[in-house]
C-alpha cells in the first residue's frame, strides 16, 4: 500500500518521533495533519515539514477535542499516535519512591491518550486504513527505575493486539522504540542528557543511540504493509540482547 494521496493524522507530531513520522509521510506523498497541544511547536513543525501540511491543536487526553478533530478530518487513512509519557521525573524513579500521582500521570499521558485517540478515530478510518501506536522497549526488557513506564508500554502492546481483533479490518500495530535521542529528554540539562545518551550507546550492539527517523521508518512500514496487524515492531538497537 502506497501513502501517496492518503491522509495521515499524526497526534504528537509537533516534535521528536512524531515530527519525523510527519516528515517521512509527507515525503512519501501523504496529506499530513499534525496534531498536538503546543501551538508553537505545531507551527514550527509545519514549517519544517513543508507545504501542504495542516495543523490541529488538540489535547490527546480530552475526549471532546479528539472527537471533534477526527470527525473534522474524516475519512482518515492512517492514524499515528506518538504522544510522550510526560516529564523525566515521572519516567525515571524507583518504584518504591515514585509518587502514585506520577505513575498515574504516566498512564494518562501515554496509555490513556493513545487509547482515546484509537477509540475516537476508529469510526473515521477508511477501508484499508491503519492505526499505529507507540510503546517502548522497556515492555520486554525493563530498566531499573522505570517500572511504571514498563507497565505503560506493556499495556499499549496488549491494547494493540486486542484492538487488531476488535477493529478488523482496520489494521492496528505498534512501534516499540528503544533509546531514542529525541525531544522527550528536552527537560534535562544538556550535559546530563549527553552523558546519558553516550552511556546508553556504549551498551548497545549497534553502538549508537537511535534517531527519531529510525522509529519513523518503522511506523511507515506498518502503515504501508497491508498484511501486518496486531504486531509490535521493536526498534531498539539490540537493547533486548545486550
Amino acid at each position: 500500500m502506497k501513502l501517496a494521496d492518503s491522509k495521515v493524522v499524526a497526534v504528537g507530531g509537533g516534535s521528536g518521533i512524531g515530527l519525523a513520522v510527519a516528515k517521512a509521510a509527507a515525503a512519501a506523498g501523504a496529506r499530513v495533519v499534525i496534531a498536538g497541544r503546543d501551538a508553537g511547536k505545531l507551527a514550527a513543525a509545519a514549517r519544517d515539514v513543508g507545504a501542504g501540511v495542516a495543523t490541529a491543536p488538540v489535547d490527546a487526553r480530552d475526549e471532546g477535542q479528539l472527537a471533534a478533530l477526527f470527525a473534522a478530518q474524516a475519512p482518515i487513512d492512517h492514524l499515528v499516535v506518538t504522544v510522550g509519557p510526560g516529564s523525566t521525573r515521572q519516567r525515571y524513579t524507583s518504584f518504591l519512591e515514585q509518587p502514585t500521582a506520577d505513575a498515574r500521570a504516566l498512564f494518562d499521558n501515554k496509555f490513556w491518550a493513545q487509547y482515546l485517540c484509537a477509540k475516537l478515530a476508529a469510526p473515521h478510518i477508511a477501508k484499508g486504513g491503519s492505526i499505529t501506536l507507540f510503546g517502548g522497549g522497556a515492555s520486554r526488557r525493563p530498566i531499573k527505575a522505570m517500572a511504571a513506564l514498563a507497565a505503560v508500554q506493556a499495556a499499549i502492546e496488549g491494547l494493540t493486539r486486542g484492538m487488531a481483533l476488535d477493529l478488523a479490518p482496520v489494521r492496528v500495530n505498534a512501534v516499540a522504540p528503544g533509546r531514542i535521542a529525541s525531544s522527550s529528554f528536552g527537560d534535562m540539562p544538556e550535559a546530563a542528557r549527553q552523558e546519558m545518551l553516550d552511556k546508553w550507546a556504549a551498551g548497545l550492539p549497534v553502538a549508537r543511540i537511535g534517531l527519531p527517523e529510525d522509529a519513523a521508518a518503522a511506523a511507515l512500514f506498518l502503515m504501508q504493509n497491508a498484511y501486518s496487524t496486531g504486531n509490535i515492531l521493536y526498534v531498539d538497537g539490540g537493547h533486548y540482547l545486550a
